[in-house]
């Protein structure tokens, strides 16, 4: 097992973060920086090629949840490789070219997200389970989202081709997700080398087949799923050199070559994908030799190849699979180096659609020869790579596949006429040398290497395609021989391929001499369909459909959904434990019911009941909100009963949070609720459903409890809580035994704390833009750059000595009080303390990360009652999104040190550290995750504050702490 697998992807993730966090202010530098990364994982991959050579595989498996089946496994083979060194080597000159592209100041989030994107592909070609790969499937997705998406000069059209992209590739990915767990079941394994060395078969099996094929037609632009591909075309020329020329458009090649050895030779597979697959080579070819702009003629002719691509990889053969693997690589170094090249053309001259270019090539003529080069691969001309995949591509269905053969003749000829188009579209021409293209052609220095670097790498690939051919072996080998003893070779003597060859690039020369040479292209009638107009129309129709549904079933009464949830309840499992009741299908034993076990817990219940009928009939809402807070007070006492402090003690530090952000909500409210205009019915309808929702919680806790015929499982945590060395086996289980579930709660936390800020903020944006207020930020304070006090905040109001607090700010729930003042500060570094107690006492006696982070977010709580917004600005210098992420991270990284020693995901593990003057120190991961849990509970505190308190602060554009207009609580 080697655990270089999963550092290549780690790796990825900590510089798509690290480096344009360390080297922003040196812009180019930082760019250079993250292409070191995938210039590792390609010269890695490329020192393993002898021992996958030999048919070897290196393996690294890492489980993560055992008792539920998830492992996050890897597997290097011959298919993972040519993949592997695509993306790592291609990724590291579109990053080289990114820094002379994005000059004089390349953006961080396209940078980093470039990154990102290819540590996803990694992972993606290395997954060897299928949640994994469709994991790491969707990250490529969000990635492309961002990148297609970013801010430019065409900023809208860029975000409508992002979320285009993200629809159809999200849409079809949830579909193939749905395939895989139909495969997966019907296999009995997620592990993929196991499912292709023992493939199910049967009609589930097909069925699940067919929907990961269509999540692959997806995710390569395949007829007529194409359409988001040329309208990504308005991402800067890095991103389309990268994801959509080299990496992304391949992962669905790479799935259905994945699957070919299981599938290829039964059902629907290979008749599937050949279909489709001639469909996208020709459609697309075809529409390329219309194409003016020269990102969208290579973005068609990218679909062409991709379904070339399909067409070798669905045959399931030998010859088809070298063929295949030849034309993967080479597609990506003749199609990446074509987009960098307009892209380019695009920098130096400002345009890079065909008829306004003239002269390109006698301007920049190192250029125009790599171009050239990259051209001469894509058409087919030998030595280069692309004609040694073309050649075998013919010899692999010479025999009995004529039709196939006719078809990838013909997707040929097209190949070779939108080549030349593209060609002597962007560098034909005559030119007029003026004195500012002579001063830009210095500039482009760095933007040429790596267009020259790949045009030259597909030629050596072709001189060497013998190696090339014995790296692919071993992932051919294993599929059906019809020509044995075929190998990747330039020259093969006389034959039909040649003829084939020869064939193509007349015929090709003449289609463009007929069709191709002028600029722009002849249009398509406005009535043609097109796979754009058909994306709109299902668009508008489902967005039709969405508003038309929306706006019967979403009335805008929180009410009215309480009611539709209600009914629903008792209708359907009200309903079914009546029923088993009556004909005693529900074993449950009537006479273990005991009414209480303490003689607190009934005085308890008088007060929950009595504070929700007095809820019900006090007409303030600050009266109402006070009586749900004694309610919940009250269960807290009933926890107590049952011996659940720890519940107990989280339920009321949560209250009394609830309590306030209640009350600073109610400020911007009347402060009576409004007069009850409902008909008796209404009421007596609201009551009955009240009643009965009621009766049905009760009747099935009841039944539940009694009905238990097997051993509590709580009791099983007791033992090895024990021989941890921990009395309480509550927060034991938190953060070691269940590890696993309460980051993924912590996560749902950070991620809908987050949401709900930037709604709030965004909210309070709009309207300090409307009434000429000042908006808070995004820290959640007025005016000025986040994370700076707004003139006349925290940094000016600093008081004398004799005040309490750190500023002169107002209160946000009325005039200054001294008594409130001096409580906040004596009181907030006591509370703080008592927090850490908690904490770090949560192993043996109540606490843990949880509450010791509600009770560090009181003390911040308290100063901003007693001194408002600029009282918290200077308590909380820090922005509290970066409080939860560092929160979250340390829980990541707590769990991934179990990884580091051989273990599993979130296994308690001791590090004993040497620490100067102190000595040796022992520290748990279990803590290390208590530790992160409580972090990020304070930021998700201080995130409520920043913005929900703030935010309605700003609301009427008064100074924090004024009245509120109207009169409230």
């Amino acid at each position: 097992m080697s655990a270089w697998l999963p550092s290549l992807v780690l790796a990825h993730a900590v510089a798509a973060l690290a480096v344009p966090w360390a080297l922003g202010r040196h812009r180019r530098a930082m760019t250079l920086a993250a292409a070191v990364v995938p210039a590792v994982t390609a010269v890695w991959a490329a020192t393993r090629a002898g021992t996958v050579r030999d048919g070897q595989e290196i393996t690294a498996r890492f489980a993560w949840a055992p008792v539920l089946g998830l492992d996050a496994e890897f597997r290097l083979d011959a298919l993972a490789l040519v993949m592997l060194l695509l993306v790592g080597g291609v990724g590291a000159l579109v990053l080289v070219y990114s820094a002379w592209y994005f000059a004089p100041r390349p953006s961080r989030l396209m940078i980093g997200s470039l990154v990102a994107f290819a540590g996803a592909m990694t992972g993606l070609v290395l997954a060897d389970n299928l949640f994994v790969l469709y994991v790491f499937w969707e990250l490529t997705t969000v990635s492309s989202f961002i990148l297609i998406g970013a801010p430019g000069p065409e900023r809208g059209e860029n975000r409508r081709a992002a979320t285009q992209a993200l629809l159809v590739t999200t849409a079809f990915g949830l579909v193939m997700l749905l395939g895989f767990i139909v495969l997966g079941q019907a296999a009995g394994t997620y592990r993929i080398s196991s499912l292709l060395a023992d493939p199910p078969r049967g009609s589930a099996a097909t069925a699940g087949l067919v929907l990961v094929l269509l999540g692959a037609f997806a995710k390569s632009a395949q007829v007529p799923l194409h359409s988001w591909l040329p309208a990504a075309m308005v991402a800067p020329t890095p991103v389309s050199a990268y994801l959509h020329a080299a990496a992304m458009v391949k992962a669905g090649v790479y799935l259905v070559a994945r699957l070919a050895p299981a599938f290829a030779g039964a059902g629907v597979f290979r008749p599937l994908v050949i279909a489709v697959g001639l469909a996208s080579l020709l459609i697309g070819g075809v529409v390329a030799l219309r194409r003016d702009d020269l990102k969208r003629l290579l973005a068609y002719g990218t679909v062409s190849q991709l379904g070339m691509l399909m067409v070798l990889f669905g045959a399931g053969t030998r010859a088809a699979a070298l063929a295949g693997g030849a034309l993967l690589l080479a597609h990506g170094v003749f199609k990446a180096p074509l987009f960098m090249a307009t892209g380019v053309v695009e920098h130096e001259l400002g345009t890079r659609r065909a008829g306004e270019l003239s002269g390109a090539g006698r301007r920049m003529p190192v250029l125009a020869v790599a171009a050239a080069a990259a051209t001469a691969s894509m058409i087919g001309l030998p030595p280069f790579l692309g004609f040694v995949a073309k050649e075998t591509a013919f010899t692999a269905f010479s025999g009995d596949a004529l039709a196939v053969l006719a078809g990838l003749v013909a997707g040929s000829v097209l190949t070779v006429a939108y080549g030349v188009r593209f060609l002597l579209a962007a560098f034909g021409g005559a030119t007029t040398d003026t004195a500012d293209t002579a001063e830009r052609r210095g500039s482009s220095a760095g933007l040429v290497g790596p267009v020259v670097v790949l045009s030259c790498a597909g030629f050596g690939l072709g001189l060497f395609s013998g190696q090339v051919g014995r790296i692919v072996e071993p992932y051919a080998g294993s599929l059906k021989t019809l020509h044995p003893g075929y190998e990747l070779a330039v020259w093969h003597g006389p034959g039909l391929p040649l003829a084939l060859s020869a064939l193509a690039l007349a015929s090709g020369l003449g289609l463009f001499l007929t069709l191709g040479r002028a600029f722009p292209g002849r249009a398509l009638p406005s009535w043609a369909p097109t796979a754009q107009s058909g994306y709109d129309a299902v668009y508008r129709a489902v967005s039709f459909t969405a508003r038309a549904v929306t706006g019967r079933v979403q009335a805008g009464s929180l009410p009215a959904y309480l009611k539709v949830i209600g009914w629903t309840v008792l209708a359907v499992p009200g309903v079914a434990l009546v029923d088993g009741l009556i004909r005693g299908t529900e074993p449950w034993e009537a006479g273990r019911l005991r009414l209480w076990d303490h003689p607190g817990q009934p005085v308890l219940v008088v007060i929950v009941i009595g504070g929700a009928l007095a809820t019900q009939r006090v007409r303030r809402r600050l009266s109402a909100a006070l009586l749900l807070a004694g309610i919940g007070y009250a269960i807290g006492g009933l926890f107590v009963l049952h011996g659940a402090p720890d519940l107990a003690l989280t339920l009321l530090v949560v209250e009394t949070l609830t309590l306030i952000m209640l009350v600073l909500a109610l400020r911007r409210l009347p402060e009576r609720f409004p007069p009850r205009r409902r008909r008796r019915l209404d009421r007596l309808a609201a009551a009955v459903l009240s009643g009965c929702l009621g009766a049905f919680v009760s009747l099935f806790l009841v039944v539940a409890a009694l009905s238990r015929d097997g051993r509590p499982s709580g009791p099983e945590y007791a033992v090895p809580a024990a021989d941890e060395g921990a009395k309480n086996v509550v927060n034991v289980i938190l953060v070691q035994f269940r590890a696993l579930d309460t980051l993924g709660e912590i996560t749902v936390l950070a991620v809908a704390s987050l949401g709900v800020g930037g709604l709030v903020l965004t909210g309070a944006r709009i309207r300090g833009h409307l009434d000429g207020t000042s908006p808070p930020n995004a820290t959640g304070r007025s005016g000025g750059p986040a994370g700076e006090p707004d003139a006349g905040g925290a940094g000016s109001m600093v008081g004398p000595r004799t005040r309490w607090l750190a500023t002169s700010g107002s209160p946000p729930l009325g005039g200054r009080s001294v008594l409130l003042e001096a409580t906040a500060r004596l009181l907030c570094p006591a509370i703080l303390v008592f927090s850490a107690f908690l904490l770090f006492a949560g192993h043996g006696q109540p606490g843990g990360g949880f509450v010791g982070g509600l009770v560090a977010g009181m003390a911040f709580v308290l100063r901003y009652l007693s001194g408002g917004r600029h009282e918290l600005a200077v308590a909380d210098p820090v922005r509290s999104g970066l409080v939860i992420g560092t929160g979250l991270a340390m829980a990541v990284a707590s769990g991934a040190i179990g990884w580091a020693h051989g273990g599993e995901f979130l296994h308690g593990e001791v590090l004993r550290l040497t620490v100067p003057v102190v000595g040796g120190v022992e520290a748990s991961t279990a803590l290390m995750f208590d530790v992160g849990i409580a972090i990020l509970v304070l930021g998700l505190v201080l995130r409520l504050l920043s913005t929900l308190g703030t935010g309605l602060e700003s609301r009427s554009g008064e100074p924090a702490g004024g009245p509120p207009q109207g009169g409230g609580p």
